[in-house]
């Protein structure tokens, strides 16, 4: 899967905070700007997710969080979208904290989002 905007998010927490700060600026200019973020996010997962979706843990002082992949997560993500795209089945060995929850609901949330008629 290609993915042209990545490489553009940082993933260090406060400079990706600024980041999201600065895209939501962005896309508040105008019409144009909202078409242009729309169209990076569908065509970049990583772009989405590093840029748009937060993530949840209770254990944490701030519980809600941006999410920033890692980079076997960032696997993870493509190998669940290929499985989606050819209609293969996928297994994923799941232990805790790996984020593999989040990562199958985040795939499928972007799926349904960007890529009509999709089926789970």
């Amino acid at each position: 899967m290609n993915l042209p905007y990545a490489h553009l998010v940082p993933k260090e927490m406060e400079a990706n905070l600024k980041f999201r700060q600065d895209i939501i600026a962005f896309g508040n200019q105008g019409t144009k700007e909202k078409n242009t973020l729309l169209a990076m996010c569908r065509s970049d997962i990583m772009f989405y997710i590093n840029t748009f979706c937060w993530t949840y843990d209770p254990r944490l002082k701030v519980s809600t969080v941006p999410f920033l992949t890692y980079p076997y997560q960032d696997d993870a993500i493509l190998k669940i979208i290929e499985s989606v795209d050819v209609g293969s089945d996928l297994l994923i060995a799941k232990s805790r904290d790996m984020g593999a929850s989040w990562l199958i609901l985040t795939a499928f949330e972007w799926l349904w989002r960007f890529k009509h008629g999709q089926s789970f």
